[in-house]
C-alpha cells in the first residue's frame, strides 16, 4: 500500500504490504467503497484452484492502514465463472430498487481476446446484505452486445445518476499500434440504469453529449419503403445519429452502415435479425484488412428485456464508435481503415423499410494538455 498527502498525486509514500493475499494466486485491481459499517473492498484475483474470482476486505478505521481484514467470498465464485484464470477490474454499486450490480472481466484460461468466450465485461444483479452478494442468477449477462469495451470506471454524479466511462481497446495488429505510437481508448460516458425487468442493466449515452452537436450541419431525412443500403451523408470524421425505424420494423435484417473510403466496399455492416433475435456486425474491405480478429461478430440480442431494435443511437470519432438501441443496450467498437475522406453513414435493410434520421457533425474538442511537470514533482 502507498499514501499519497499530494493533491496532484505525484509524491506517494510506502507503507507496506499489509493484505493478506494467502489462498490466492494473484490479485489487482481493487474497487472500494464505504457505507455505514466501515469501508470495503474488492480485489480482482486468481483463486487457489486457478479460476477467477474476488478477495473481499473490510476495515472499520481507515486511519490505520493495518485494519483491512480479509472476510470470507461474498458470492459463489466457482459457479459464476466463465473458465478464466483470473477475474480484473471489479466493479460493485447499488443500481436502484435494493438491487446491486457486480461487474468483472474475466481473462486467461478458455477466456481470449477474439475466443469464444471473448475477453469482455460482465456482469450480475443481486442483492447485498452488507456482508454477501446473492445473485438473481450465477451465469453472468455481457454488459455489451459485442466484445470490443471493458474495464469501466464507474461514478456518481452531482445528480445522483450512475455513470461509466470503458476501454474500447485496441482491435488492430501489434505492428499498426507500433506504427501509430499509441494504443486504446475511452468510451463516450454511458448512463447506467436498471430496466423494467430488475435483473438487466440498461445503458445510454450521457444527455449533455448533445451539447456537442454542430447545429449548423445537421441532416434530416425521412426514407420510405427502402430496401438495401442508403447514404445518409458524410459529417467528417465525428458524427451523432440517431436513426428511428418506427413502430413497423422491417421483417428482415436491417440497421446501420458506416463508410470509410469512397469505395463502397470499405464498411462495417450492423443488422439485427429478427429471426435469430442477434446483432451481426461485419467487416468489408479496408475495414476488414486493418482489423485482428474476426471480420464477423455475433451477440445475443434480449428483446424481452431491450424491445425490438428501433432506434439507433450513433457516435463516431475517427478510430471509435459507440451504438445504442433504445436507449438501454450498447457496444463500442473501433472502426480504423479509410477515413481521411470522412465517415460515411447509412441505413441498410434487407426488406421493405421505412426509417428517420437526424445526424450532425460534433464540434472539434478543445483540449488544452499541460505536459509541463508540476513544481511539487519530484526531481527526476
Amino acid at each position: 500500500m502507498a499514501k499519497s498527502d499530494d493533491e496532484d498525486l505525484r509524491t506517494w509514500r510506502k507503507m507496506g504490504p499489509i493484505l493478506d493475499s494467502q489462498g490466492l494466486r494473484d490479485f489487482r485491481d481493487p474497487f472500494l467503497w464505504w457505507d455505514a459499517g466501515g469501508w470495503h473492498m474488492l480485489i480482482g484475483a486468481s483463486l487457489a484452484d486457478g479460476t477467477g474470482g474476488l478477495a473481499y476486505y473490510q476495515c472499520s478505521a481507515i486511519a490505520d492502514p493495518h485494519c483491512w481484514r480479509r472476510r470470507q467470498a461474498i458470492a459463489p465464485f466457482a459457479q459464476m465463472d466463465v473458465g478464466s484464470q483470473i477475474w480484473e477490474m471489479p466493479v460493485f454499486h447499488s443500481i436502484g430498487r435494493g438491487r446491486h450490480i457486480l461487474l468483472v472481466n474475466p481473462i486467461g484460461d478458455r477466456v481470449s481476446k477474439n475466443g469464444d468466450p471473448a475477453t469482455r465485461a460482465l456482469y450480475w444483479i443481486g442483492t447485498w446484505d452488507g456482508s454477501r452478494f446473492c445473485p438473481d442468477d450465477v451465469r453472468p449477462k455481457a454488459l455489451d452486445l459485442l466484445p470490443g469495451h471493458l474495464s469501466p470506471t464507474v461514478s456518481r454524479d452531482a445528480d445522483g445518476r450512475l455513470l461509466a466511462i470503458g476501454i474500447v481497446d485496441e482491435r488492430r495488429t501489434m505492428d499498426a499500434q507500433r506504427a501509430a505510437g499509441w494504443a486504446h481508448v475511452f468510451s463516450l460516458p454511458r448512463e447506467w440504469y436498471l430496466l423494467k425487468d430488475g435483473s438487466t442493466l440498461g445503458q445510454r449515452p450521457l444527455a449533455a453529449l448533445s451539447s456537442l452537436r454542430e447545429m449548423g450541419g445537421a441532416i434530416a431525412m425521412r426514407l420510405v419503403d427502402f430496401e438495401g443500403r442508403r447514404i445518409i451523408g458524410n459529417l467528417g470524421r465525428s458524427f451523432e445519429a440517431i436513426v428511428d425505424f418506427g413502430r413497423r420494423r422491417p421483417t428482415g435484417r436491417y440497421g446501420i452502415w458506416i463508410g470509410g473510403s469512397p469505395d463502397d466496399g470499405n464498411r462495417i455492416e450492423i443488422r439485427y435479425d429478427p429471426d435469430r433475435q442477434t446483432i451481426m456486425l461485419e467487416r468489408h474491405g479496408a475495414a476488414a484488412r486493418a482489423y485482428e480478429g474476426p471480420a464477423q461478430l455475433v451477440g445475443a440480442y434480449d428483446v424481452k428485456a431491450f424491445g425490438s431494435p428501433r432506434q439507433w443511437h450513433v457516435f463516431a470519432d475517427h478510430s471509435v464508435a459507440d451504438i445504442f438501441i433504445n436507449g438501454a443496450a450498447a457496444f463500442s467498437f473501433r472502426l480504423y481503415a479509410g477515413q481521411d475522406a470522412g465517415i460515411r453513414f447509412g441505413v441498410s435493410s434487407t426488406s421493405p423499410a421505412r426509417a428517420t434520421t437526424a445526424a450532425w457533425p460534433l464540434k472539434p474538442a478543445k483540449v488544452r494538455y499541460d505536459l509541463e511537470p508540476s513544481s511539487a514533482a519530484p526531481a527526476r
